[in-house]
């Protein structure tokens, strides 16, 4: 593994924890700017349905929205997995 995809790495392991960080501290910029403009998404475990693909300015509304009832939220985050070749990455964790 080289230097440039440990630092890829790292950047993208710092945009996990900001969308989580942003998510409990309701920053809904910070959560807006973590996300990619298009996203697969698979909370089936949460919600059910089937995983999709959504906009990440449309998963941050439905985050914002579903957890302005709950007066608190914490998330901890474990078993960061990344993936970096070339251009193209992928991060899954659980949170």
């Amino acid at each position: 593994m080289n230097l440039q995809t440990l630092l890829d790495k790292d950047a993208i392991g710092g945009g996990v924890h900001q969308l989580f960080v942003g998510t409990d501290d309701r920053d809904w910029t910070a959560v807006r700017a973590a996300l990619a403009p298009r996203l697969h998404v698979d909370m089936t475990s949460v919600a059910g349905g089937e995983p999709s693909e959504i906009e990440g300015t449309e998963l941050a509304a439905m985050w914002e929205t579903g957890l302005r009832p709950i007066q608190a939220v914490h998330h901890q985050t474990g078993n960061l997995r990344i993936a970096v070749e070339g251009d193209v990455a992928a991060a899954a964790c659980y949170g």
